[in-house]
């Protein structure tokens, strides 16, 4: 198995957990994975669980401890998903059983192979009739994933999310790959810690998820982030329970930040440097994420990390003027007004002034709870206004004669195919010009009649604008 070199701390250097990122195609249980050791494991240690939203959380599994983080599992969001490989000691890559490799799989791939980090898979849902483990081995080694028995050394364990199966062996094969990696950090080192969410709380203020790698965090601590500089007010567990200080391999969420810190950035205390260049990729989110496109956005989300990911996966065709963390409030309706956007929000509310103002506005007005959903309306709404408009005849009739009563040309016409009806939308080629308009009567023998039928003759009076002669074909189309 591959091995992932990390520099060690100069002096009382101890072993610390394994920090486990989870990767894996859309629906094949990377979600039901974390759910079943969130809840099969944490039970003992704290009746009320853990808090939603912290991004990472820590189990007991005697006789040391694993640290998970909770990384985005869609295509449309690698940016985030490789920066929780990066981060990671181990990679878990989930495939379902029944399913197999997806692209969402191969994508993952890349990003722990990118990352140099050791990866096991958990070969999910083999509860189900249609499971078929050896088939998903053979199908990884299309993506460079060679495991035990197909002439490679990466380790597959067999699991069910839903009923447990397995999952201690997996448990088991993250702390034996930890050991064989020799994790070391220094509790009494500099402090060196990654953000993975960054989000803004409406009662707390600015709240800070950070993984500790190297030294210990301690309340009122002045940190730094990249050029956001703070002091640590309050350190809260999983739990949300206030603890006084955060040791390595530990997940903890900071009070104290001034500002939004970009999800990625390396935590020191300020005066000391981080000792290694680890990790993640610091890539801060603007305010304005634009890319200019036919459908103009403002985005809100509840955290920076998630914000990000909804950036990065709109698609083509979208111009987001305006992004930014919190509920959708009564000055992005009015922004909305003026430079005829919409408004979309991710994990965020809109109260009710906020709603009706929109809603008198005229202003488009959504949000959302499942990230996928978002996007794949975004999507939806881009196809459809780049979409070319495709005329499909449902008529042709050859002109006989031409005369005019009143204001109103008629053509005395022969239907050849299909059916030519009242109001219908009709169009002339002449001499390679085409000339519009519209059916406004039909007659056949003096009787008006709302449809003009294959193989009958009608007069048929249109709009002034049609330009038509005797011997030209007349088509009647509607537009799809």
């Amino acid at each position: 198995m591959a091995s992932k070199k990390e520099k060690k701390p100069a002096t009382s250097s101890s072993k610390r957990p394994p920090i486990v990122a989870v990767l894996g195609h859309v629906d094949h249980g990377k979600t039901s994975l974390l759910d079943y050791i969130r809840k099969t494991r944490v039970v003992e240690r704290e009746a009320g669980g853990i808090t939603q939203g912290i991004g990472a959380y820590q189990i007991d599994v005697s006789p040391t401890k694993i640290t998970f983080i909770d990384t985005p599992g869609h295509e449309a969001f690698s940016k985030m998903r490789s920066r929780g490989a990066v981060v990671a000691d181990i990679a878990i890559l989930v495939v379902a059983a029944d399913d197999s490799v997806k692209p969402q799989t191969e994508e993952s791939v890349k990003y722990i192979k990118e990352a140099g980090t050791p990866m096991i898979v958990a070969i999910n849902k083999t509860d189900l009739p249609a499971a078929d483990p050896e088939k998903v081995k053979k199908d990884l080694l299309r993506v460079g994933v060679a495991c035990e028995g197909y002439g490679g050394d990466t380790v597959a364990v067999n699991i069910s999310a839903k009923t447990g199966k397995g999952i201690d062996e997996l448990l088991e094969m993250i702390g034996l790959v930890a050991d064989m990696q020799g994790l070391m950090s220094n509790p009494q080192g500099d402090l060196e810690g990654v953000v993975v969410e960054s989000k803004l709380d409406k009662r707390s203020g600015i709240l800070t998820t950070i993984i500790v790698k190297n030294g210990t965090l301690r309340n009122r601590e002045i940190i730094k982030a990249g050029n956001v500089q703070g002091k640590v007010k309050a350190l809260l567990d999983e739990f949300g329970k206030r603890v006084d200080q955060v040791l390595p391999s530990s997940p903890v969420e900071i009070l104290g930040f001034t500002k939004l810190v970009p999800v990625g950035s390396v935590v020191t205390r300020v005066g000391e440097h981080a000792s290694t260049k680890v990790l993640l990729e610091t890539n801060s989110t603007s305010d304005t994420h634009k890319k200019k496109g036919i459908l103009k956005l403002i985005v809100k989300s509840s955290s920076n990390g998630s914000l990000e990911s909804v950036l990065e996966g709109l698609p083509v065709g979208i111009e987001v003027i305006r992004s930014g963390v919190g509920d959708v409030n009564r000055d992005d309706i009015e922004f909305a007004i003026v430079s005829k956007a919409a408004v979309i929000g991710f994990e965020v509310d809109a109260d009710s002034a906020v709603t009706q103002l929109a809603a008198d506005q005229k202003i488009i007005l959504r949000t959302y709870k499942i990230i996928y959903q978002l996007i794949e309306e975004v999507e939806d709404v881009i196809k459809e206004l780049t979409s070319v408009p495709e005329e499909v005849a449902t008529g042709v009739a050859k002109v006989l004669a031409k005369f005019s009563i009143g204001d109103v040309n008629v053509a005395g016409v022969r239907v050849e195919q299909g059916i030519l009806r009242l109001k219908d939308m009709v169009k002339v080629e002449h001499e390679g010009k085409i000339s519009r308009g519209k059916i406004v009567s039909i007659k056949q023998q003096k009787v008006e009649v709302n449809e003009a039928k294959q193989g009958g003759e009608y007069g048929i009076g249109v709009s002034s604008e049609l330009d038509f002669i005797k011997g030209d074909v007349i088509i009647a189309y509607n537009i799809q």
